[in-house]
């Protein structure tokens, strides 16, 4: 849908076996890739495997709280919080 090789990375939370991760982060090859899952939201809701997975895009920030916007990275939460 996306392309074969759209997914450059993805990091996932650990947990121990009997746990599920409440989020990971995926880098994509490209940015644009983001703005077509998003479909212009902020957020987008999806079911993966019958879970319940919200996405967005991912804002770093640094010491002081300031936002450092790392276009291309994408934070998929489960919770649907914003970290």
């Amino acid at each position: 849908r996306y392309g074969k090789k759209c997914i450059e990375r993805l990091h996932m939370q650990r947990v121990r076996l009997e746990e599920q991760s409440l989020w990971a982060r995926i880098v994509f090859a490209s940015p644009t890739t983001v703005g077509k899952i998003l479909g212009g939201e902020t957020k987008a809701r999806f079911i993966i495997n019958g879970k319940h997975v919200w996405a967005r895009i991912f804002v770093d920030r640094d010491e002081q709280g300031c936002c450092i916007n790392r276009s291309g990275d994408m934070r998929a939460s489960s919770t649907g919080d914003q970290e």
